[in-house]
């Protein structure tokens, strides 16, 4: 017995997917904006699939084996990071291959899940680097000065650290007031 290929998604089917469709390329879109963040995310495959999936015209994507060729390679991405401990990000590629396989099963209803992972926000904070001004001081230092602990005698070109009330010996760091 020969069986017919699978019909095409009616209509309203066609719809339902698109939208799902849209949900699984967001959730791959969060992941791949978190390159800088995530250091196995970088170089990742993943980049190149979300946005071969975000251009894709998804009037051709018709056939529950047209979705099944798609779901192939991003059952691969979830085993890439199924073993992370970065959860946010595992979450969200395991959430995109059961939205594909719920649309190969012909389950078309998107998830609250799905739409919880959308809405949540990268719990890490994103690195700042913050440049820390010091406060320059304004001393007057002798020529030939002698540090009272350890009687090394410098210029004042030679001091390398300035301090509130004075400055340091280069030799042994001792705090010198000035007078």
């Amino acid at each position: 017995m020969i069986t017919q290929p699978d019909p095409d998604f009616t209509e309203v089917e066609i719809q339902a997917v698109l939208q799902k469709l849209a949900v699984a390329a967001k959730l791959l879109e969060s992941v791949c904006a978190l390159k800088d963040n995530v250091k196995k995310l970088k170089n990742h495959p993943i980049h190149h699939y979300t946005l071969f999936l975000s251009d894709l015209m998804w009037d051709d994507v018709l056939s529950k084996r047209q979705l099944a060729y798609l779901i192939v390679e991003l059952k691969e991405y979830r085993e890439d990071f199924k073993r992370s401990k970065n959860t946010w990000v595992k979450q969200r590629t395991a959430m995109a291959v059961d939205l594909f396989q719920q649309m190969i099963d012909g389950n078309f209803e998107i998830p609250k899940q799905a739409l919880e992972l959308l809405d949540e926000l990268y719990p890490y904070p994103e690195v700042i680097q913050v440049e820390i001004k010091t406060k320059k001081f304004n001393h007057t230092v002798l020529d030939n000065t002698m540090c009272p602990n350890c009687n090394h005698h410098f210029q004042a070109n030679e001091i390398q650290e300035y301090v509130e009330v004075g400055y340091r010996c280069p030799q042994c760091r001792q705090s010198i007031r000035l007078s």
